[in-house]
Order: C-alpha cells, then sequence, then structure tokens
C-alpha cells in the first residue's frame, strides 16, 4: 500500500492545505512542517495497531522515562502522558484552549491498496456486497483517525472516527461495524513505519543479532540483505559482524572489528536505516533529516523491482 493523500487538523505546524497526489517518493518541506506530517503518520499508526501506540506516545515524546503510563482498552486511551510535550502538539486557537476543538488532533488519509490489503477486501466482500460496490469504484480507502486529549493534557482517548472503500462508507463504532474492519484496520497500521533517529544503535545490534540467529528463514534473508548493504555504497563500511561484550551486542565492521562509533555518525545512521529498510521493511517508511542524494536514491531504490521491501518512503 501507499498513501494518496494526508490531512490534519489540530496539529501544530502541519501544511494547512495537507499533501495530495503523493506518489512513492514523497519529499516534505522541511523544519516544522515535515516533522508535523511525520508526527501525523505516527499517530494514525498508533492507532490502528495496538503494538505501535505506545511507540507513538514515545516518539512524540509523550511520556518519559519516569512516565507511570496506563493504558486501557489498546489503542484507545492512555493517561500519565506528559502535559508539557502534549502542548507543544496542540495547533493555537486563540480563547479555545480548554475546549474539545482545542485538545483535538485528526489525520485524514486516503491510501492506495496492495494486493494484501486488496485481497483481505475482496474476501470481506463475499459477506458484505457493500465492500464489493465499493471497490468497483477504486482500490483505495479512506480513513479519519482523531486524538481527543483531556482538558488536563495528561490522558489522550484516541480512535477510528471514519473509514470507507473508495466512496462507500462504513460504520466504525457500535454493532453496524463490520467484523472484517478491525483486522483491515490493523494491517493498515502495520504497514506504517518511521525510523527513528534517536534510535541507539545498541538496540539496532541486539535486533540485527536476533534476525542473524533467528529460526525463521525470512529474518536471518533479512539479515543477510542489511549485512551486504552496509558493505556496498553508498555505505561502504563493510559487512556488519556483530560481537557479545558483557552480553550487550555491539555492530563492527571490518576485520578490524571497529564499532560504529568508530566510523563516525554516517555509520549510525546506516545502521539505523538497514534495520528499518530490511528488518521492519514497512509498506510506507518516513524517515526525517536525510540530504545525502546517494542516501536519498539508495532508500526510493527500495520501492522499486522485484525484490523491494517498501512501497512508499515519505522523506521530511
Amino acid at each position: 500500500m501507499w498513501i494518496e493523500s494526508v490531512r490534519t487538523t489540530g496539529l501544530r505546524s502541519a501544511p494547512e492545505d495537507g499533501l495530495t497526489g503523493l506518489a512513492r517518493r514523497v519529499e516534505v518541506s522541511g523544519g516544522a512542517p515535515g516533522v508535523a506530517v511525520a508526527d501525523a503518520l505516527s499517530m494514525l499508526a498508533g492507532t490502528l495497531d495496538n503494538g505501535a501506540f505506545e511507540e507513538a506516545l514515545r516518539v512524540l515524546e509523550l511520556t518519559t522515562e519516569d512516565t507511570d503510563l496506563v493504558v486501557d482498552g489498546l489503542p484507545d486511551e492512555a493517561s500519565g502522558l506528559d502535559a508539557s510535550g502534549v502542548r507543544p502538539l496542540l495547533r493555537d486557537r486563540p480563547g479555545d484552549a480548554q475546549s474539545a476543538d482545542g485538545r483535538r488532533i485528526t489525520i485524514d488519509v486516503t491510501i492506495s491498496l496492495d494486493p494484501g490489503l486488496y485481497g483481505m477486501l475482496r474476501e470481506a466482500a463475499l459477506r458484505d456486497p457493500r465492500v464489493a460496490t465499493g471497490l468497483m469504484d477504486a482500490a483505495t480507502i479512506a480513513l479519519r483517525v482523531g486524538w481527543l486529549f483531556n482538558p488536563e493534557l495528561e490522558a489522550v482517548t484516541v480512535a477510528p472516527i471514519a473509514m470507507a472503500v473508495a466512496d462507500q462508507a462504513f460504520p466504525v463504532v457500535g454493532g453496524e461495524k463490520p467484523a472484517w474492519m478491525d483486522p483491515v484496520l490493523g494491517a493498515v497500521g502495520r504497514r506504517l513505519g518511521r525510523m527513528d533517529p534517536r534510535r541507539p544503535v545498541s538496540l539496532v545490534a541486539e535486533r540485527l543479532l536476533d534476525a542473524s540467529l533467528s529460526a525463521e528463514p525470512e529474518s536471518r534473508v533479512a539479515f543477510g540483505r542489511a549485512s551486504a548493504s552496509l558493505a556496498a555504497a553508498p555505505w561502504s563500511l563493510g559487512p556488519v559482524e556483530l560481537t557479545l561484550a558483557r552480553g550487550s551486542a555491539k555492530a563492527c565492521f571490518g576485520a578490524a572489528l571497529l564499532r560504529a562509533r568508530q566510523l563516525g555518525p554516517r555509520a549510525d545512521l546506516a545502521l539505523r536505516l538497514v534495520e528499518a529498510v530490511y528488518l521492519d521493511a514497512p509498506d510506507v517508511l518516513v524517515v526525517s533529516g536525510i540530504t545525502d542524494p546517494e542516501v536519498v536514491a539508495w532508500l526510493v531504490a527500495h520501492t522499486q523491482g522485484d525484490d523491494a521491501t517498501l512501497e512508499q518512503v515519505i522523506l521530511t
């Protein structure tokens, strides 16, 4: 799948008119507007995929190491948020700070279906003719999700607000909500990824080690591709060598087992990117802060050909 359009309301710095007509490579203006788009997609993923909710809260800096986070009904509600992190997310509304509108963020997206999602909906169409009607018009789904913070900005309720297959709308709450909807929305959420430029490389090394030792052939293949990629352009670091020191995995390179720290920030970036591209391998990958044309070309190349691991790259 890939995202054809995205628009937000209530999110500070997000482009007023949203983004439309998106292709497999998307470049969003730098600074705050670009980060706001990335944040909106993290919020979308956190709403649709239970496993991504707490990660979205962390990336958005709504929690700290000392946060006593309570999540209820994944991913419906979370309390114990850091209000000082919530406040900068909300678009200013003079005189309206305490109203629900002043505490609500909504994200609207249109998504082009890949064969997997299209197949899920085709199967649903066997039991729900409305789905078939929608698919006859276009192989797209439209989603709206919302995040509503409480007046103290220490709790949030998140939920899908609207969903349509092409122009055929479906209820998202109550007894009329179709049984096929949650699996489809969860699949969409799991196909959204964001590279965290501050992710500790120690965690990346542990992930690579797990993949290299996995009993799952797909994980071992992903590790092999990641290692080979680090040795080739544009990185040219050499195949990754994983060592254990005091029980912790370390990512090293070359016969001398030079650590990433010794090769500079580019090595850290390379490790984070190969983890995102090969191990996470989402359909839509959001990446911030990449300006090197060779690295951009490397990312975009992973949306092309039979060996593609991505469908779309969004650069902010």
